[in-house]
């Protein structure tokens, strides 16, 4: 799986909210950092479909097992109580 490094706010600068994910591409673990706290992640892949929907107690780091998506390219969503985080 490759997570494509672009970035998307409408609600706040991209440096104040900033996420990153390791590695790239993914092999099975993923791990998941934010400046901020976030408790919800959604995975799409490329034709919109959510694969992975969690919420979790508000946390600035999280290991995901992604070991059961197929190889491609996703989109992730991390949200917070006010606003979205996406990287593609």
């Amino acid at each position: 799986m490759t997570i494509a490094p672009s970035v998307a706010s409408s609600l706040k600068s991209v440096t104040d909210v900033a996420f990153n994910i390791y590695p790239n591409p993914v092999q099975n673990m993923a791990v998941i950092e934010s400046k901020q706290t976030f408790n919800r992640i959604e995975i799409f892949d490329v034709s919109g479909k959510m694969v992975l929907n969690e919420n979790y107690v508000s946390t600035f780091r999280k290991e995901l097992d992604l070991s059961t998506l197929n190889n491609g390219y996703y989109i992730i969503r991390i949200q917070d109580r006010n606003c979205p985080l996406i990287k593609q």
